[in-house]
């Protein structure tokens, strides 16, 4: 399914952020921005390979709503908000995952 691929994608440009950077603060609403930046990281590329729609600097599912993401201990976890375009915080018809980031 494309969202549970877009949605890797993501969280190993995550990973890579937090190795490069020490740490991620998804506070920061710059955050998927510098992830697509494809100066700073290169494997940005991927992004466009993969054509995940980036609008705004958010990346988007493929009904056009912005993928969720959460960072804590190590967890990325992400959602898209599914079909009902409403965000459930990953439950409902939200399509999630949940990564463990490498230490």
């Amino acid at each position: 399914m494309k969202c549970k691929r877009d949605m890797g994608t993501i969280a190993t440009m995550v990973d890579v952020y937090r190795e490069e950077n020490g740490r991620v603060d998804l506070r920061d609403q710059r955050l998927m921005a510098k992830l697509i930046d494809i100066g700073t990281y290169p494997l940005a590329n991927i992004f466009a390979e993969r054509k995940i729609v980036i609008s705004n600097g958010m990346a988007l599912d493929p009904l056009g709503t912005p993928y969720q993401i959460r960072y804590n201990d190590g967890i990325v976890t992400l959602w898209s908000w599914g079909k009902n375009g409403i965000d459930e915080d990953g439950g409902g018809d939200d399509i999630k995952i949940r990564v463990r980031q490498a230490d």
